[in-house]
Parts: structure tokens; C-alpha cells; sequence
């Protein structure tokens, strides 16, 4: 066994490790990026990274992207704080770095898949009984009987998470394994989302839905769970009052109001905003009703355009949607084996997390994380049907 095999089978097992913990502990998580990026420099500075990254169209756009945070981090002055907007960022891209050169093939990503589906499913029990028992093993003060359900972690990062394995799961379940385990696994996690109440990952795993389904030709599944889920919420007092809110915008008054500060900001530097991390810092001085708190401005687009500019925001949206045009492509070519399945749960989590990220902050965290974990699927698929792919366009 080579170097290249006993490093590229480490870095296997440390993403299974990171996934399996995703929903459990930010600990875990920190330490799983770190130990990935580590093996995965040991691979590029040997040169025993399995791909070039030249060689590849979605890797050059994110570097693109990544190129427009440096930009706007070095124009607006190097500090700790936007030091730390720009880590947080990096640390989510890296993922995609990793899969594409530090993974032989994808065929060695079904346990790493399995992982996030079990563990999740496993944490979405407890949020199950969280919410009707007010069970609380971590001991948090934000956790009530009959609210929203926090499991491991937070609301927000667990409903993101939560969206990810749905979308995996349904593509492996509906399409590929029909196992009884992961129906089941499926039903607990759709419900534990619903229990959440974060609106935007509803919306966003709705739309995933029906962009999996119409790619597949099956729309007939689509209309099936959308109405499933539309049923559920509107029939459930809690979900039905959280729409009926979001159709209301006076109610949404501190949320308005960021967004209307993160335009502002924009106009005021429109081409390399004001520095990552930067929306934090402008609302401490702010005389209005917005928690100062908020971290972000709860947009993916106006925080992005706020604090990076311009060319950040153009070159995410190229980048994303290039992402899903070739992952399409790619389902147009071939739709037999697993790997392609594997495709079509990455193209359903980019969608939903494109539709989150209009009412919030998705490109950290742990939602970053599985969007460029979703995205190092895409690109390292599209590399190994490289020939067959630019022989079709």
C-alpha cells in the first residue's frame, strides 16, 4: 500500500468521523475540519493529491469566489475580525478541495453519506422527544416542551443539517435502496425538520424536492410529499401559524430592518463591501430594534453583497449554478448506478440551500460545510465522467 492510499484512506475515515458527528458537537466538527485540511495538505504538498485542479471548471469558479473574499478582507484592512468571517467561510469551501483531490472515487463516499443519514436520524429521535418530553441531555436553557426542537445543537444548524440528509436520503430511499431502515430514518427526520419550525428549510427542502424529482422524470413523487408536507404543516397549529407569519411581513419587523441596513451597507461600498464579518460590527452602533447580537443579517445574497461586494455575490451565484448545470448534465449522460443517486441528493441539498440562504445565513457553520461537501460530490463525479461529459456537450 502506497503513501497516496494510506493517506487518501485516512482522510476517508476522517470525513466519515466529521459526518457522523456533524449533528452531535461543534467540537467534533472543528477538530474533524482541521485533522482533513491537514492529511489533505500532506497529499498537495508530496503531490499526491489524486486530480489537478486546473483541470477542472468548478474548482476554478470557486477559486474565483474565494479570490473576491481576499480581495475584500485585504481593500478593507486585515483585522480579527474579518480574519475570522473569511476563516469561517474558507473553512466550508476546503470541504469541496478535500473531497475532489483527497478522495479516490466516489464510490468511497456511500459510508460517508450513511453517516450523516444514521447520526441525524439518531439525534432526530431525541428531538422528537425533546419536543414533547422537554428531554435536555445538554443541559441548554433555550429547550421547552411543545418549541422549537434544538437537538445537539441549535435550531438553525440542525434544521440545515436536517435538510442535507433528507436530501440524501430521499434520493438513496425513492431511488436506488429500498431498505426499511431508511424510510424510517426518512419519516423521523422529515418530522423532527417540521418540529424545528426554521421556515427556510422548509421552503428550501420543498424545492428540493421538486428539482430531484422533474430531474429524474418522476413528478408524480414530488407532488406526492410536497402535498405530504404541505398537510402536515397547515394541519399542525405551530406550522401553520410559522407561514402564516411569514405571508405577514409587519411581523418580520427586526428582520426587514437588517436587510434594509445590509443594502445600505452595500450602496455605501458596492464593489468590495466592507470586509467579511463586517455586518456584526456595524449593527453595534446601530439606534434601532435590532438584537445586537445577530451575527449576520440572515441573507446568504445581502450579507455576501454587504460585506464582500459586488463581485463576491456574482461570482458565488457562477459558481453555485455552474455547480447544478454540470451535476444536471451529468444526470443527463448517466442515471444507473449508485454515484448517480449520490449526484442527485447533492443537487437537491445545493437547491435547498440556495432557497434557505434567502432568510438566512447558510455559507457557515454546518450548512457550509455540507454545501461544499455537496459540491466536492458534483466535481469529483464530473472529473471521472470527464470524456463522456464533454463528448455529450
Amino acid at each position: 500500500m502506497n503513501l497516496k492510499t494510506i493517506l487518501g484512506r485516512l482522510l476517508e475515515s476522517l470525513l466519515f468521523l466529521f459526518m457522523f458527528f456533524l449533528p452531535i458537537s461543534r467540537s467534533a466538527q472543528a477538530i474533524g475540519i482541521f485533522l482533513c485540511l491537514i492529511v489533505w495538505l500532506i497529499l498537495i504538498v508530496l503531490g499526491k493529491g489524486y486530480r489537478d485542479i486546473i483541470q477542472n471548471k468548478i474548482i476554478l469558479f470557486c477559486l474565483l469566489f474565494v479570490s473576491s473574499l481576499f480581495i475584500s478582507t485585504l481593500v478593507n484592512g486585515v483585522n480579527i475580525v474579518s480574519l475570522d468571517g473569511l476563516m469561517k467561510i474558507l473553512s466550508c469551501v476546503v470541504l469541496t478541495l478535500v473531497v475532489y483531490q483527497g478522495i479516490e472515487n466516489i464510490q468511497c463516499l456511500k459510508k460517508i453519506v450513511v453517516a450523516l443519514v444514521v447520526s441525524t436520524s439518531v439525534v432526530s429521535v431525541y428531538g422528537i422527544l425533546q419536543y414533547f418530553t422537554r428531554l435536555n441531555i445538554t443541559n441548554s436553557d433555550k429547550v421547552e416542551i411543545f418549541n422549537r426542537v434544538h437537538g445537539m445543537l441549535d435550531t438553525n444548524s440542525f434544521a440545515g443539517i436536517l435538510e442535507a440528509a433528507i436530501m440524501y436520503n430521499f434520493s438513496l430511499v425513492f431511488f436506488y435502496m429500498k431498505n426499511l431502515v431508511f424510510w424510517l430514518c426518512f419519516l423521523v427526520m422529515l418530522i423532527c425538520l417540521g418540529l424545528t419550525m426554521t421556515r427556510g428549510a422548509w421552503f428550501g427542502v420543498v424545492v428540493g424536492f421538486l428539482i430531484i424529482s422533474l430531474v429524474v422524470k418522476k413528478s408524480r413523487w414530488a407532488l406526492l410529499f410536497v402535498g405530504l408536507v404541505l398537510i402536515l404543516l397547515l394541519t399542525w397549529p405551530h406550522g401553520r401559524e410559522r407561514i402564516i407569519r411569514t405571508l405577514k411581513l409587519e411581523t418580520e419587523r427586526e428582520r426587514m430592518l437588517m436587510w434594509k441596513h445590509s443594502i445600505k451597507m452595500f450602496i455605501e461600498n458596492p464593489l468590495f463591501g466592507n470586509g467579511p464579518n463586517s455586518f456584526w460590527k456595524s449593527i453595534q452602533h446601530l439606534e434601532s430594534n435590532i438584537d445586537k447580537g445577530h451575527k449576520h443579517c440572515h441573507n446568504i445574497y445581502l450579507g455576501l453583497a454587504a460585506e464582500c461586494g459586488i463581485f463576491s455575490v456574482v461570482t458565488f451565484l457562477i459558481f453555485s449554478l455552474f455547480t447544478l448545470y454540470t451535476a444536471i448534465r451529468l444526470l443527463k449522460i448517466s442515471f444507473y448506478n449508485f454515484s448517480d443517486y449520490l449526484i442527485l441528493g447533492a443537487v437537491g441539498y445545493i437547491v435547498s440551500f440556495l432557497i434557505h440562504g434567502f432568510v438566512d445565513y447558510t455559507l457557515y457553520g454546518e450548512t457550509g460545510y455540507l454545501y461544499g461537501f455537496s459540491v466536492g460530490i458534483i466535481t469529483l463525479r464530473a472529473f471521472e465522467n470527464k470524456n463522456k461529459y464533454e463528448n455529450k456537450i
